[in-house]
């Protein structure tokens, strides 16, 4: 089946067209209810927002012009994903429709924790994942701490420190991995202050790692100064599950090797890829410092870090 263009809104999601319907059930744009599709919504995306808010529509105190606006570029973000997913699926023939072809909106290696209230990323902006780490003591060179248990962590970020989740919490001397919300939803790890960007969710995605990590932190008897003196076990599992979902292994603002802030509003609005905390705007944190190089997959053969 063809597809007509997307800007006539009048894609095939619920006729049985292969492609469209394995991805817009995993895509939320901003004004989609419950039962709420791109031919419900027509060429009227703000009077049909309006009839379906009580379907679970919330535009807050957003004007009609920007429920219009927040509508164009959901639908820019959507036709983006679904070339690639086109692209993938023509690569794979006889795979469409497979689970194996669409990124996983939950991370298999990692234990789920939904804290649910989840909220749609603004897709008008190229897909990111923000790189931090937990810092959760101040330990020096003279005085190493022991690591803070992972669990104590996940705990944390499920019940008081929620307002502050991640997507991912990383063990990076164990591996383990935590979840707290999908990947087609913000996460909130990130400071955002009124007017400007919304840091939270200023792209297709924008996936939040946090490492479990600080300087001089001591493990299995090893003091490790920077998350690159650590294992990083689970890396390459979570490069590739970042990459899954468009983010591009790169570091548009340069990889982190020092506790240094470097921020661009224009960089950080224009280019996907890879951002530390320290680069990101409205934010004063200057962590993670350090992190692992990407690991670059080859057809057969172990995946190998690339710098």
């Amino acid at each position: 089946m063809e597809f007509s263009p997307l800007e006539e809104k009048t894609l095939p999601i619920s006729t049985g067209d292969p492609y469209a319907h394995v991805l817009w059930h995993q895509f939320p744009p901003v004004i989609r209810g419950p039962q709420l599709n791109i031919q419900q919504l027509g060429p009227q995306p703000v009077a049909a927002a309006r009839s379906h808010r009580e379907g679970g529509i919330h535009l807050g105190a957003d004007t009609e012009a920007n429920a219009e606006a927040r509508w164009h570029s959901s639908m820019l973000g959507f036709r983006r994903r679904l070339h690639r997913v086109r692209h993938s699926l023509v690569a794979r023939p006889g795979r469409i429709g497979h689970s194996a072809d669409m990124p996983e909106i939950w991370m298999p290696q990692a234990i789920k924790a939904d804290l649910g209230d989840h909220a749609p990323c603004d897709p008008g902006f190229p897909p990111k994942a923000i790189a931090h780490i937990t810092a959760d003591r101040n330990a020096t060179t003279a005085a190493p701490q022991d690591l803070v248990p992972f669990a104590r962590l996940q705990n944390f970020f499920t019940h008081g420190g929620k307002g502050m989740a991640p997507h991912i919490l990383w063990d990076p001397f164990t591996g383990t991995f935590a979840q707290f919300f999908p990947a087609t939803s913000r996460s909130k790890a990130l400071q955002d202050a009124p007017g400007g960007t919304r840091t939270n969710r200023a792209g297709e995605v924008v996936l939040q790692i946090e490492a479990l990590f600080f300087p001089h932190c001591r493990a299995d008897g090893r003091v490790c100064t920077r998350l690159t003196d650590t294992p990083c076990k689970g890396w390459s599992e979570l490069n590739a599950w970042v990459r899954s979902w468009g983010v591009p292994d790169t570091w548009p603002m340069g990889r982190p090797t020092a506790f240094v802030s470097d921020r661009s509003p224009h960089v950080w609005s224009s280019r996907g890829g890879w951002y530390a905390h320290a680069h990101v705007p409205e934010n004063n944190h200057v962590d993670p410092g350090s992190w692992p190089a990407f690991v670059q997959e080859q057809l057969g053969e172990p995946g190998r870090r690339t710098r």
